[in-house]
């Protein structure tokens, strides 16, 4: 019997981005992407929608940005697994992304590296931040 592939919906603004991502999880068995959003609204729209298993999306978009997008998912869909990609890692941003629910950040630099491992450990119910998976939720300052 054949195990189910973890549906992925990829949000980032930037095509070429999301084509590149697309490519590389698909290469893994495991992983179908089922859909792509530009921004944090159409993400909402397909969540909605679709049920993706996970969601992994870029913090800093036009339209809605990655936080508020995950903000009124976590809202909407508490058990919604999300993991955020992103150029700038910091107190600040690491602080907004785990008070709206995030399973997870990766940052883009590392993608290749570590989103097979964030992913996987987000579906375990585990958290995966500064590039270590955990079981334990992170700590909201």
């Amino acid at each position: 019997m054949e195990n189910k592939k973890v549906n992925i919906l990829l949000v980032d603004d930037n095509p070429h981005f999301r084509k590149a991502i697309k490519e590389f999880l698909e290469k893994n068995s495991d992983f179908k992407v089922i859909g792509e959003a530009n921004n944090g609204r159409e993400m909402l729209e397909f969540i909605c929608n679709e049920s993706p298993d996970i969601t992994i999306m870029d913090v800093f978009m036009p339209v809605m940005d990655g936080v508020e997008a995950s903000k009124k998912t976590h809202e909407q869909f508490p058990n919604k697994k999300i993991i955020a990609l992103t150029t700038h890692v910091g107190p600040v941003y690491t602080q907004l992304l785990k008070e709206n629910g995030l399973r997870g950040c990766v940052l883009k630099e590392n993608v290749h590296k570590e989103i097979v491992q964030a992913i996987n450990t987000a579906m375990n119910n585990g958290y995966f931040y500064d590039g270590m998976p955990s079981n334990i939720p992170p700590i909201i300052d």
